[in-house]
């Protein structure tokens, strides 16, 4: 159940586009509409936040928006956000499944650092970038599909993801990254 949040009072916004803080009690939480960039630390260490849906109009996500959100198992990302910031969701050890929508091109460095629970996660065809210590410390990833086109992936990107295999088109860049850091592959 998601919690409708039409009261504003529980947002720090401003100019009436940016929100700066979340300053409510927790639980599934709905950003309210309007709202077109989710400003740095917005979110950091709320530990009785669950879930938040993001309204379509968002287009920026600051960095470590969501960072120590731990009991964290839900976010609903909109079409439109371009990259995934700086320790956007860094110790969220109870996000299971994200799906990253086709608008994102880059996943910043340590964007998913030590999200000890989270196992699945679809990326978008557009992926261009995958940053340093992106996935590091992942432990229940086990498999991610790369998409062929995809140059850029930091030597440290899946760090301590021990049990991860790598799905990426024969003889692309991944493919080469995965058998390069022994990290077992099986053609997507």
């Amino acid at each position: 159940m998601v919690r409708n949040m039409n009261n504003r009072l529980d947002f720090i916004i401003r100019c009436g586009v940016q929100l700066e803080k979340y300053i409510g009690a927790g639980g599934n939480v709905v950003v309210p509409s309007g709202v077109r960039k989710i400003g740095d630390f917005a979110f950091r260490a709320c530990k009785r936040l669950t879930g938040v849906v993001i309204p379509e109009g968002v287009t920026c996500m600051g960095w470590s928006v969501f960072e120590g959100c731990t009991d964290l198992t839900r976010v609903i990302l909109p079409d439109g956000v371009t990259e995934i910031g700086i320790n956007t969701f860094s110790g969220c050890e109870n996000l299971r499944h994200i799906t990253l929508p086709d608008s994102v091109t880059g996943i910043s460095i340590g964007a998913f650092r030590d999200c000890a629970h989270l196992s699945g996660v679809t990326l978008p065809r557009g992926i261009a970038e995958i940053n340093k210590g992106a996935f590091q410390g992942c432990v229940s990833l086990t498999h991610l599909t790369l998409p062929g086109h995809l140059t850029a992936i930091a030597d440290d990107a899946f760090d301590g993801c021990v049990n991860l295999t790598l799905h990426a088109p024969e003889h692309s860049h991944a493919e080469r990254y995965a058998r390069e850091r022994g990290i077992p592959f099986l053609p997507a």
